[in-house]
């Protein structure tokens, strides 16, 4: 090895030639010679880590309690490092590993004084291959812990292993990658703890034509998901698309976009019943497959006319049942002023829905508007509406025995405090499966989800606590009874407005929606009205919002009151205090069920000194019912403090739930102490 006064003499003298002198200096860096063995240490550390959980469930039947007791305690040495084996151009690495041991203490109804002594491998790795080459490959690998949150009362703690690679070629007339990767989590998920397993394989390849480009992707999953002692989700699924965009004319020109996508399923859903090992054990295995077609052709005709043309279809089979849905539409968006915009389009549609004994075919066609309006008042306000309305002419007939037909992916944003129903009635609740919008996790129900009739239709409400994420869009599947046929038709409107004052002090909102049916009266359609307005306010670091619902149809009704509140205070330069708020009145005349919401989330931040700084955040939520009630509270605590190269983390948590059948406490306590170097 050279001594470094030389190679820093070496470098002075290039830099002194200038301009030539810099060009060569790059030259001679690309022209690195070759070494076997290349490290650079970035990071280096000792690591001690100690945790204690502690978790209780009481029966409120017989009051009997069960606990689990977790205590471990894992000195470690963490490195970073970046090398390279031979030449960085070859084989380039990337390595974070923590290395120690660990002892652990169980005590639980199921392992007691368990535990045992483990070798603590976390590690995260990355090899780059031929990095400068178009045929270059990634490798990558990792052993990690994570924190996922689902809502503020949902925490979920987990470890988690991966890896996989990918390669390719970037140049030529269709570039391409190719992934293939494995994960696997283990978590401490309430009620059970949970494991889940994916295998994926992922192909890419695209084609670009100056403006025009060609995209296709192959997937598939094969993944396997476990609540112990409850459940056990298992399957694969294969996905192809195809994405195109072209485009015609230098002078406003039109585009097309089109995407094919075709995918299969094989699903098998196992519910575990009081005694799995004497076979008490529910199996649901589900086979299918679907395909779609969307066409998108748009034309600006001027800088304030476009036109729009839209066919799509989708196909889509499951077991015995399948669905044919197609529809085309015509349309032109204008814009007369700059506040305002209108729309109109002409739209038809063909439907098709089978099972083993009965059929349902849906024909419709009919007229499009829309208006949206946006104006400044002056320096005092800004108005906006607009409406939105089909004129549909509907022919409904249902043909054979039991006249059950299904509905597929129907699509859905489940958010507390919103009632959703599923959009036709009659539907069966036994029938019902939710999964997210990829089709891959299956949620259960009574656990992350609940199946309430109301009057003929049906609600899917989320669960606080489940793992549906608040505000997400899950996919449903169902069946529904139908009797007869019915010709018609239906109108659907949307009426809102809003008007903003005094630069955002104040708002007021309303929005109408209508469905009204004509002529022959069809049991699945329903004829609604609902109206929403409220207010918000916002002044300085407070706000706060109050809104009234009132939902009318043949089928059922409902009104709901909701408030918000939120507080925001920064504390000088030290600190920050956060108050949120909200509660929630809904009632179900025809049922006469109420259903009451309250929560209350604090948080506060305090920088205590420049090494320490302190952070807690507290949460109770309170929901009421005619058939079910819940409590939940979260507390989390968090202290850290860095002296020179000492850093040290202590946090704790907490997690509680109270319903009619149980109460589960959930404590953690951790501690990081790291030392670098």
């Amino acid at each position: 090895m050279k001594p470094r006064w030389h190679q820093f003499g070496r470098w002075t003298l290039l830099l002194l030639l200038g301009g030539h002198g810099l060009v060569l200096a790059q030259s001679w860096q690309r022209a690195e010679e070759p070494r076997f063995l290349r490290l650079r240490i970035m990071d280096a550390s000792l690591v001690v880590e100690a945790e204690r959980r502690y978790q209780k469930q009481t029966i409120t039947s017989t009051q009997e309690s069960y606990t689990d007791l977790a205590e471990s305690l894992a000195p470690a040495a963490d490195l970073t490092l970046n090398g390279a084996i031979y030449h960085p151009n070859l084989l380039e690495f990337t390595f974070r590993g923590q290395l120690g041991y660990e002892w652990e203490k169980i005590d639980s109804i199921t392992a007691t004084n368990g535990g045992g002594n483990s070798v603590l491998q976390n590690y995260d790795l990355r090899l780059n291959l031929l990095k400068e080459k178009p045929y270059a490959a990634t490798l990558t690998g990792g052993k990690s812990t994570y924190v996922r949150e689902y809502d503020f009362f949902n925490t979920v703690h987990g470890d988690s292993q991966r890896f996989g690679g990918s390669a390719g070629y970037t140049e030529g007339l269709i570039p391409f990658t190719v992934e293939a990767n494995r994960a696997e989590t283990t978590a401490d998920s309430e009620p059970a703890p949970s494991m889940s397993r994916y295998d994926t394989v992922y192909l890419s390849a695209r084609n670009l034509r100056r403006k025009n480009h060609t995209e296709f992707t192959y997937g598939y999953t094969q993944y396997l998901r476990e609540y112990t002692g409850q459940s056990l989700d298992e399957g694969s699924d294969h996905s192809v698309q195809v994405h195109d965009t072209e485009v015609w004319g230098a002078d406003k020109p039109a585009v097309l976009t089109s995407r094919l996508t075709y995918h299969y399923t094989d699903n098998a859903m196992s519910i575990m019943g009081t005694d799995p090992l004497a076979g008490d054990i529910n199996t649901t295995r589900l086979l299918s497959s679907g395909i779609s077609l969307q066409e998108h052709l748009e034309k600006p005709h001027s800088a304030a006319l476009r036109s729009l043309y839209d066919y799509s279809l989708d196909n889509y089979r499951q077991e015995d049942y399948r669905t044919l849905n197609q529809r085309g539409q015509v349309g032109v968006i204008h814009q007369l002023f700059e506040s305002l915009t209108s729309s109109a389009d002409l739209h038809a549609g063909l439907g098709h829905s089978s099972g083993s004994e009965s059929s349902w075919d849906n024909t419709y066609y009919g007229l499009g508007l829309g208006e949206n309006y946006a104006k400044r008042l002056g320096q005092w306000g800004q108005l906006h509406m607009g409406f939105q309305g089909t004129f549909d002419r509907q022919d409904n007939q249902t043909t054979g025995g039991n006249r059950t037909i299904p509905v597929f992916q129907e699509r859905h944003t489940l958010t507390d405090g919103v009632v959703t129903f599923l959009n036709l009635a009659q539907a069966d609740p036994a029938s019902i499966r939710v999964t997210d919008a990829a089709g891959l996790i299956t949620y259960r129900e009574f656990f992350d989800y609940e199946v309430i009739p109301q009057g003929d239709l049906v609600e899917i409400k989320r669960i606080t606590g489940g793992i549906i994420p608040n505000g997400s869009t899950v996919l449903v599947d169902y069946r529904v009874s139908t009797d007869g046929s019915a010709k018609g038709e239906l109108l659907t409107d949307t009426f809102h407005i809003r008007l903003d004052l005094f630069q955002g002090l104040l708002s007021l909102y309303s929005r109408l929606t209508q469905n009204k049916n004509f002529g022959d009266s069809w049991q699945n359609a329903q004829d609604s009205l609902d109206k929403v307005a409220g207010l918000e306010l916002s002044a300085l670091d407070c706000s706060a919002m109050a809104e009234y619902e009132v939902y009318e149809s043949d089928q059922t009704a409902y009104n709901a009151t909701r408030l918000a509140q939120s507080v925001s205070l920064p504390l000088d330069s030290w600190g920050h205090m956060g108050l949120t708020a909200s509660e929630n009145w809904t009632y179900f005349p025809n049922t006469d069920q109420h259903r009451n919401t309250f929560q209350l989330i604090a948080r506060y931040s305090i920088q205590l000194s420049s090494t320490v700084d302190f952070s807690i955040e507290g949460g109770q939520r309170i929901e009421r019912g005619d058939t079910d009630d819940r409590d939940l509270a979260t507390a989390r605590a968090e202290l850290n403090c860095q002296i020179a190269d000492l850093t040290l983390k202590l946090t704790y948590e907490y997690e509680g739930q109270t319903t009619l059948e149980d109460t589960r406490e959930r404590n953690r306590v951790y501690l990081r102490v790291k030392r670098a170097f």
